[in-house]
């Protein structure tokens, strides 16, 4: 691992504490344990794209994540949490460039290989990364069909010229039987015709590509200009590729929301006895979404309804959701029912999501 300090003030006012520091980056291979290749094979991919793993302890333990390449300002745009990274997987096309401060401040270092367990300098600190290719070479992008590579032009407006859609203007694409388009400046939808629709949030994009995520379930997106598919990457690792067959470059306006009358349904009395009680959660027809503010998940249903187990002593915020307003959710709680009725207006809308506020007293 290769380190290199971008605050040369502090760096002068110590010799010694710098010449310890580069005999824990350089010669220490009991504290930082550098190693080249995957030692289990366990290579992630994005498609072709490969992906940096990150571990929340050392060997490759706890928390993951696998990032592909971009800049990560804040640990929380990668999904991890700050100052936890442990340990580290670099494959060979890519090299991590990892920060101790947000916004790609203070002491830096550059990471070209697997770390096992980061020294006492760097284990639990960094707060921001960037990944990048090595040398700044992307290697070849192969077609999904005959995967062979892609022909890339040594003249980078050859692209541009095809039809004028890039990743900077891009706004909706059409591949196998699903239609990803942008709703306005940060959100986008999925529209599968045999699963509904899924709300995703843009994270970055650059000229050849648009990297997408799912708030809820963590699953990725990247539409690729350059080689004309998107990559999926489901919250469990597996990824699917797919050719574009159409493309847009004109935002599309966000939906109007309709006209619904100002009416709430009456509701049942919001006590409910015990520290901890079940709920079931499902919907007319439609699709409907319910959590627990300060409690973990955000659980998705249909007809076929969703159980679940809150623990909690006090106030409670509960949040049904649903993705059209004619969509009646319902939710079961010691034998009350709290509706989200057809028609009624939600308390807000976010992410394509109508959302209705319920305050439980729990004793």
């Amino acid at each position: 691992m290769k380190y290199v300090s971008k605050n040369r003030l502090a760096a002068k006012t110590s010799a010694v504490s710098k010449g310890l520091l580069a005999a824990c980056l350089f010669a220490s291979p009991l504290m930082l344990q550098a190693q080249g290749g995957f030692i289990d094979g366990n290579e992630k991919r994005y498609g072709d794209v490969p992906l940096v793993s990150i571990f929340e302890d050392c060997d490759y333990r706890g928390e993951r994540r696998d990032i592909t390449v971009g800049e990560y300002n804040a640990m929380s745009r990668a999904g991890f949490p700050n100052d936890k990274l442990s340990s580290i997987r670099v494959p060979r096309d890519l090299e991590v460039v990892i920060f101790r401060d947000n916004d790609f401040k203070g002491d830096y270092a550059r990471v070209n290989k697997n770390v096992r367990c980061f020294d006492d300098y760097w284990n639990d600190e960094v707060s921001s990364l960037k990944v990048e290719y090595v040398d700044g070479r992307e290697p070849a992008i192969r077609n999904p069909e005959t995967r062979k590579p892609y022909p890339r032009s040594s003249d980078p407006r050859a692209y541009d010229r095809r039809d004028g859609v890039t990743g900077k203007n891009v706004s909706q694409v059409v591949f196998k039987g699903r239609v990803l388009r942008q709703v306005n400046k940060r959100q986008w939808e999925l529209q599968d015709f045999r699963n509904g629709v899924d709300q995703y949030t843009e994270v970055q994009r650059d000229k050849n590509a648009v990297y997408l995520e799912n708030e809820y379930s963590n699953a990725k997106l990247r539409i690729d200009l350059f080689a004309n598919d998107v990559t999926m990457i489901s919250p469990r690792g597996k990824v699917q590729r797919f050719g574009i067959t159409s493309r847009d470059a004109r935002l599309a306006a966000t939906p109007r929301q309709p006209k619904r009358p100002d009416f709430k349904p009456r509701e049942p009395n919001r006590r409910i006895k015990g520290d901890c009680f079940y709920y079931n959660a499902y919907t007319a027809g439609g699709q409907g979404g319910v959590r627990f503010h300060g409690k973990e998940g955000f659980y998705r249903f249909g007809k076929k309804s969703h159980t679940g187990r809150v623990c909690h002593n006090g106030t409670l915020t509960m949040e049904i959701n649903k993705t059209n307003p004619d969509t009646k959710v319902v939710v079961e709680i010691q034998g009350k029912k709290f509706v989200f009725a057809r028609g009624e207006k939600e308390d807000a809308y976010k992410n394509t999501w109508y959302r209705k506020l319920v305050k439980l007293k729990v004793q």
